[in-house]
């Protein structure tokens, strides 16, 4: 990050495994609608982050 303080270099390509970690993450936030421990909760709005692919 030092490097790209800016961040306008997207290095996805180059770290697969994190970004899939991640994705797999963000949709297990989403099923459960929340991001903490506890009871599944209904997300206040419709959540699609694929269009964010």
């Amino acid at each position: 990050m030092e490097k790209d303080v800016s961040e306008k270099t997207n290095i996805a390509s180059d770290n697969v495994a994190v970004v899939e970690s991640l994705t797999k993450t963000l949709e297990i936030i989403i099923q459960n609608g929340r991001s903490t421990p506890g009871t599944k909760q209904a997300n206040d709005v419709p959540v699609n982050y694929s269009k964010y692919k």
